[in-house]
């Protein structure tokens, strides 16, 4: 969803249910994940061509969760996945809040670092963005790199999910830093009328005149206070790999709402944001009680805090790329770094 104002703030948020958060806040750290068979997630895939269906998430208590935007589509879902072969006595259905993109610290930063914004221009439209990070990119994973550069959602560029070669500005036009290089297409994925990938990222790789400091994001003054003032940096010291755990605590770093935390609470999530066409696999979701995401925050960092005192930087650790956030701003939705490297190619980050 976008917005126009003299900038025009592309917007994309997600939401996810609160009843759902929960059931699964109660369980987190309870025992061991018993959630239902992977196939299952995968069968159920096909559910994504009834209008409406939000999400499909094989949850920790044992169940396939089958989000839904309207309490009349229960019993098409249930017949669906009847058709499937799946039991349904291992699905539950819920209703929850619609799904959008995202796209809404402000000033020129150089050298380039990760949670600054960006901007790019399509039909003589400004649209907003994060950096996400920067990195060097080996495409055909054979241990030399072929872009120098950083990433930022699909959905940051001109034309998502397809190669375009669009143009990224710092902090606005005219103030070019890097153009897109790879934006992989989406691909099958038994679902009729949608795609799928396995993140919302495209690499833009960096002007030779244009400085950065691979490794680092932005640090505000405070955490979900709304402050967007530069205070110092974050040092990324490693890559998390895979989905993260249930009930881990995650930062990101966005050019609208800053730095904000909130907590892991569904993980390994298929997404299809309303409106659009490509279903997001595998996505992990973070939540808080509080507005920890909002317009223009697409593409932002998602890290994990683990510091060590003893050095003078706050060092942490890689998980993602934030492309969606609810419309009241208390949960956003981020593409793992393992499934952006699926995507795009092996990723040095540090």
């Amino acid at each position: 969803m976008r917005k126009p104002s003299q900038v025009r703030l592309e917007v994309a948020t997600l939401v996810t249910a609160f009843a759902l958060l929960l059931v699964v806040q109660a369980s987190v750290g309870f025992g061991i994940s018993i959630g239902p068979p992977e196939h299952l997630r995968e069968r159920a895939r096909p559910v994504f061509e009834l209008e409406g269906v939000v999400y499909v998430d094989a949850t920790d208590d044992g169940l396939l969760e089958v989000g839904v935007v309207r309490q009349e589509l229960i019993q098409a879902v249930k017949e669906r996945l009847r058709a499937l072969d799946i039991p349904l006595d291992m699905v539950r259905v819920t209703v929850t809040k619609p799904i959008y993109e995202v796209a809404t610290l402000r000033d020129e930063v150089r050298p380039l670092i990760g949670g600054i914004q960006i901007a790019f221009v399509r039909k003589g439209l400004t649209y907003i963005c994060t950096l996400g990070f920067n990195a060097l990119l080996d495409v055909n994973r054979d241990g030399t790199p072929d872009y120098d550069g950083f990433l930022t959602n699909s959905h940051c560029t001109s034309k998502e999910f397809a190669p375009d070669g669009t143009v990224h500005h710092q902090p606005l036009p005219n103030n070019p830093v890097g153009q897109e290089v790879l934006d992989p297409t989406a691909f099958e994925c038994g679902v009729r009328g949608a795609r799928c990938r396995w993140s919302d990222a495209a690499f833009s790789a960096r002007y030779g005149t244009v400085t950065s400091s691979i490794g680092f994001i932005a640090k505000t003054t405070g955490v979900n206070d709304g402050s967007l003032e530069i205070a110092g940096q974050f040092k990324v010291v490693s890559k998390h790999d895979g989905n993260a755990a249930l009930g881990t605590a995650l930062r990101k770093v966005g050019r609208t709402t800053g730095q904000t935390e909130g907590y892991v609470t569904n993980i390994c999530v298929d997404v299809r944001p309303i409106g659009s066409r490509v279903i997001r696999l595998c996505q992990d979701i973070v939540s808080a009680n509080v507005r920890i995401v909002d317009a223009g925050d697409s593409g932002s960092p998602v890290f994990s805090v683990q510091d060590d005192p003893s050095t003078p930087e706050t060092e942490v650790v890689l998980y993602g790329i934030l492309w969606g956030g609810s419309s009241d701003g208390t949960s956003f939705v981020y593409s793992p770094l393992s499934n952006v490297e699926k995507d795009l190619g092996s990723l040095a980050v540090n």
